[in-house]
């Protein structure tokens, strides 16, 4: 890529790539250079900026991380996985039938949420026929007020919300995510063709992909009249830890539940056994998805299950 970086100086680079040894970052004048952390306090990570020098025998050194507006991560009791930092907007990509998860989307949301990280959600594969069930997920998150768009890799126009939404906002860093199967690898392949990322055929026993992203890398988006825009892919998972995250962030995060929980007796309810709950009232009168109630569930029993006693 020559295209420049105009929001660079010099002196700065845009990390895209980061293993236990080497860094792969883009400077100013849109070159991409590789070097080595100066100090292995240095926890880089895709999206940073970090400032380099030059040294004859090490090549470049990476001697600072900026701060970070923000960092996506994921956990599972101690463990921590650092996935991308300062980005401007997350896509997480599902596709119909049985590869719909919701508690991946709403989970990976949530934590994007708890960062201020905006959110839209891409429903693929959508050449084929929409099941029952996909419609009314469709449904759930539309009602959210949450952008929603519908995408084939398998129809010449199949991307086209896709396309509009990329332009609408002045982005630097997005991401793609998405559980193994959706077509995420397909969709960056024809985002950015040289990224030639592998798709993986999905399971007609499991109805799951095979992962085929292990390393989080960011690709240069190059269209006409504009700076770079950088597509993050992100590892394809099947559960995305939140252990991390507090039940005060998991309830902010799943927006609708606000309007409902001013309903319930008690301002420290769990909205589980509760008597006089909103959450529980809303849920059997069919004003809050089961979807997304089982998600809630879900994240609570996982960070119960990792609690420091």
């Amino acid at each position: 890529m020559t295209q420049p970086l105009p929001w660079l100086t010099p002196d700065l680079g845009l990390v895209v790539s980061t293993t236990r040894r080497w860094t792969d970052f883009h400077i100013s004048d849109g070159t991409l250079l590789r070097g080595t952390a100066a100090t292995k306090a240095l926890d880089i990570t895709v999206g940073d900026t970090i400032a380099f020098t030059e040294e004859t025998q090490k090549g470049y050194l990476i001697t600072e991380i900026f701060e970070r507006k923000n960092i996506l991560t994921r956990q599972m009791g101690k463990k921590v996985r650092r996935l991308a930092s300062n980005i401007d907007h997350l896509y997480v990509v599902t596709a119909l039938g049985a590869l719909f998860n919701t508690h991946f989307i709403d989970r990976i949301m949530c934590t994007a949420h708890a960062q201020d990280i905006p959110c839209s959600l891409i429903v693929n594969k959508c050449d084929l026929e929409q099941d029952d069930t996909s419609k009314k997920l469709i449904e759930t998150y539309t009602a959210l007020e949450l952008e929603v768009l519908l995408t084939s890799t398998k129809q010449p126009n199949g991307l086209t919300a896709l396309y509009e939404s990329l332009r609408m906002n002045d982005q630097k860093i997005i991401c793609l995510a998405g559980v193994s199967g959706v077509g995420k690898s397909s969709i960056l392949n024809i985002l950015v063709p040289e990224a030639d990322r592998e798709t993986s055929q999905v399971s007609e026993k499991t109805g799951q992909g095979r992962q085929t992203t292990s390393q989080a890398f960011a690709y240069p988006y190059l269209t006409q009249g504009h700076p770079p825009l950088f597509i993050v892919d992100l590892p394809g998972v099947q559960n995305f830890g939140i252990t991390h995250l507090s039940r005060e962030e998991i309830h902010h995060g799943l927006t609708e539940f606000a309007q409902f929980a001013q309903q319930c007796e008690y301002a420290d309810c769990r909205h589980i056994a509760e008597e006089s709950c909103g959450i529980k009232t809303a849920l059997e009168e069919g004003h809050l998805s089961s979807s997304r109630y089982e998600s809630y569930l879900s994240m609570l029993e996982e960070q119960e299950r990792h609690r420091d006693y």
